[in-house]
């Protein structure tokens, strides 16, 4: 049973990263500056700063993975201080969303994982 439970919270909370991103697709594309990274278990969370209009913002990005391991590089992958590429809202500019698709490769390399 705790396997089922475990295999239902992946899957369903990578769907509704994939629907938050795809409604998201037509938001004004801007940098942001990652502030810290660090991965806890299977997740790995991504803390970003980003400024619209000179009002400055900071948001986290959290990503469930199957393995470990996975959340680990991928934290890895995004050091502070490292450039990403983030969707804000137009009319609310505070809400934002880190996309897989913005972020090359390292975005997309370890999805399923």
């Amino acid at each position: 049973m705790f396997f089922l439970d475990i295999l239902f919270a992946y899957y369903f909370t990578t769907a509704l990263r994939r629907i938050r991103e795809h409604r998201s697709r037509d938001w004004p594309l801007t940098r942001a500056t990652v502030y810290s990274s660090r991965a806890s278990g299977k997740k790995a969370y991504i803390v970003y700063t980003y400024a619209v209009g000179g009002e400055h913002d900071t948001c986290e990005h959290e990503r469930l993975f199957w393995f470990n391991e996975s959340a680990n590089t991928y934290a890895e992958w995004f050091r502070p201080g490292t450039t990403v590429g983030i969707r804000y809202k137009p009319e609310q500019p505070g809400k934002s969303i880190m996309r897989a698709e913005d972020q090359g490769k390292h975005g997309t390399q370890l999805d399923g994982l």
